[in-house]
C-alpha cells in the first residue's frame, strides 16, 4: 500500500493536493495522511485555544473525507484509507522529518501561488521542503485539476545514465498503473552522439524487461531553452505530470534558487514529481 503524506493549511489550496492523492488512489491501494503543522512558540500554553481550534478543523475535514473514502472503496477496485496528524513545528522542518521517520512513499504539496504568479514560489515553504526532503515530493499548482479519469502520459526528464535507473524504480513505486505511457526524455541543444543513443537503448532494454506491462517512449528532443522545450512537449503529448530527478541533494540546502528542480516549480504549470537518486 502506497503511503502518502499530504500537508494541509485549511485554505482553498488544500483541495489540489488532496484531489491528487485521491486521483492516485484510483490506481493502487493508498493510505493518505493529512498533516497540519502548528509553528512552535515560546509559551505553548498561550496557543491552547488555537491548537484546539486547529484540532477541531482537522477532525471536521477528516470526517468529510472519510465519507468520500467509503464511496471510493465502493466504486473502485483499489482500497483507500485516510487519517490525520497534528504536529508542532515549522512545516519546512516537520514535513521532511515525519516523511522519513514514518516511512512515507510520497509527499504531496500544493504550490503557494496562482498559475499567473508561480515565480513567487521561490522562498516558499514548498521550496524549503524541496531542499531538505529525501522522500519523493509531488508539487501540485493551486487550482490544478486532472482532466482525465486515468493516468495516461507521464514525462520523466532523464540523462539515460545508469545512475538514473533508481529514479525510475521510485517512479514505479508511485505509479503502479502500468497502462500509461512513460515518456523518457532528455533535452539536447545538439544532435545526440552515438554514445548517447547507446545509453538510451540500454535504458529502454532494461525498462522493457523489468516492467513488462509498461509502455515507454524514449527520445532526445532538441532545444536551447530547457523549460520552453519541455512545456512544448507537455502540450503536444498531453502529459499529466512531470518527473524530475534531484541529483545533488547538497544544492538544496543552500538558500539560492539556482537548482533545476526549484526553477521547475514556476516554469512548469502541471504537477511535478521530484525523486532523488
Amino acid at each position: 500500500m502506497l503511503k502518502v503524506l499530504t500537508p494541509i493549511t485549511f485554505t482553498r489550496s488544500d483541495s489540489s493536493g488532496i484531489n491528487m492523492a485521491f486521483y492516485i488512489a484510483k490506481h493502487q491501494d493508498c493510505h493518505i495522511t493529512l498533516l497540519n503543522c502548528i509553528p512552535d512558540i515560546i509559551d505553548r500554553s498561550e496557543n491552547n485555544r488555537t491548537h484546539a481550534l486547529t484540532s477541531d478543523q482537522l477532525s471536521a475535514r477528516l470526517i468529510k473525507l472519510e465519507a468520500l473514502v467509503r464511496e471510493h472503496n465502493t466504486h473502485h477496485r483499489f482500497e483507500m484509507q485516510i487519517d490525520s496528524m497534528l504536529e508542532h513545528g515549522y512545516p519546512e522542518e516537520v514535513i521532511p522529518k515525519i516523511a522519513a521517520e514514518k516511512g512515507y512513499d510520497l509527499v504531496i504539496m500544493t504550490s503557494d501561488c496562482s498559475e499567473n504568479d508561480m515565480k513567487m514560489v521561490t522562498g516558499s515553504i514548498t521550496n524549503d521542503v524541496l531542499r531538505k526532503i529525501k522522500t519523493s515530493l509531488m508539487v501540485v499548482p493551486t487550482h490544478y485539476s486532472m482532466q482525465k479519469e486515468r493516468i495516461s502520459d507521464v514525462l520523466i526528464c532523464i540523462d539515460f545514465l545508469h545512475r538514473d535507473y533508481s529514479a525510475m524504480h521510485q517512479l514505479f513505486t508511485i505509479l503502479l498503473e502500468y497502462g500509461c505511457t512513460i515518456h523518457c526524455v532528455k533535452v539536447n541543444n545538439k544532435k545526440p552522439t552515438g554514445e548517447e543513443i547507446e545509453a538510451l537503448n540500454k535504458l529502454n532494454d532494461y525498462l522493457t524487461q523489468t516492467y513488462r506491462g509498461a509502455h515507454f517512449r524514449m527520445e532526445y528532443i532538441l532545444g536551447h531553452d530547457f523549460y520552453e522545450t519541455v512545456n512544448k512537449y507537455i502540450a503536444e503529448h498531453k502529459i499529466q505530470f512531470v518527473t524530475l530527478i534531484k541529483k545533488h541533494p547538497e544544492h538544496f540546502l543552500r538558500r539560492d534558487k539556482s537548482s533545476s528542480s526549484s526553477k521547475a516549480l514556476y516554469h512548469i504549470k502541471i504537477p511535478i514529481l521530484i525523486v532523488s537518486h
